[in-house]
C-alpha cells in the first residue's frame, strides 16, 4: 500500500518515484536521464513560479522595488553539445549571425565585420575572392 501511495504521490508531482525512494524497478541506465527530465519538468516550473512570486510579491509589492527581479542562477541546465549543433545549423540556415551567437554566449564580436554577415553572404565573398570555402570539417 505505501509503494501504491509513493507512486500516486510522484505521478501527481510529475516526479519519477526513484525520487521518493522506489528504486526496486527502475533500470539503472535510464536514472540519470530520469532524474533529468524531473527536474526540467517538475523542478524548473515550480522554481520560476517562486521566483515570480517573491518578485512580485516581495521585491514589488511590499518593498517597492519595481525594477528588481529575483532569478536563480543556473536553473537551465543544457547540453553544451546540444546547444552547439543547434547554434551550427541555425548560423547555416541563416536565422543568426555569429556575433548574435558570440554574444549569447559572451564572446566579443569577430573583428572587420566578418559575424555581421550571414552564413550565405559569407561564403558568396569567400567565392568571389577566388579562395575555396573552408568547411567544418578542416
Amino acid at each position: 500500500m505505501q509503494r501504491f501511495l509513493i507512486r500516486i504521490i510522484a505521478d501527481a508531482f510529475d516526479l519519477p518515484p526513484l525520487l521518493l525512494g522506489l528504486e526496486q524497478d527502475i533500470n539503472r541506465s535510464t536514472a540519470a536521464p530520469l532524474l533529468e527530465e524531473a527536474f526540467r519538468t517538475a523542478v524548473v516550473p515550480t522554481a520560476r513560479l517562486y521566483a515570480e512570486h517573491i518578485t512580485r510579491e516581495i521585491l514589488g509589492r511590499r518593498l517597492g522595488w519595481s525594477d528588481l527581479e529575483f532569478v536563480f542562477e543556473d536553473l537551465e541546465v543544457f547540453n553544451e553539445r546540444a546547444q552547439a549543433e543547434i547554434d551550427e545549423i541555425l548560423l547555416r540556415s541563416d536565422v543568426f549571425l555569429p556575433d548574435e551567437v558570440r554574444l549569447r554566449r559572451s564572446l566579443p564580436a569577430l573583428s572587420g565585420g566578418w559575424g555581421a554577415l550571414t552564413y550565405t553572404q559569407r561564403q558568396a565573398l569567400i567565392r568571389s575572392s577566388g579562395q575555396p570555402p573552408v568547411t567544418s570539417g578542416q
